[in-house]
């Protein structure tokens, strides 16, 4: 439960994985067609391993959330979340870790 919605969460290393095993999409539709969540939600830390064509996987997979929003039904909404796409720049003020003696 999020902000009082039901979240059904499927997290994989990189979306290549998720696309090319097989059943893993069908697997996914029927979880959540028996869970009925508010929100599905399918996460990645990245598109695809070194080597692999990042740009193929993302358009792969963007076929691949239109199908699975078209066969989930409309009580529940697909996100798809790919870490690699966020990009985070913090910016900490330096400190001192060391112990100080008085």
């Amino acid at each position: 439960m999020v902000d009082g919605e039901f979240n059904a969460v499927e997290v994989k290393k990189s979306a290549s994985m998720f696309l090319n095993k097989d059943g893993a999409q069908d697997k996914f539709v029927n979880v959540v067609g028996l869970l009925r969540p508010d929100i599905a939600l399918l996460a990645f830390e990245q598109y695809c391993s070194e080597g692999e064509d990042a740009n193929a996987i993302r358009a792969r997979l963007t076929e691949a959330a239109s199908q699975i929003r078209e066969r989930i039904g409309p009580w529940t909404k697909l996100k798809v979340l790919v870490a690699q796409m966020i990009r985070v720049s913090i910016n900490f003020p330096p400190i001192s870790v060391a112990w100080q003696a008085r």
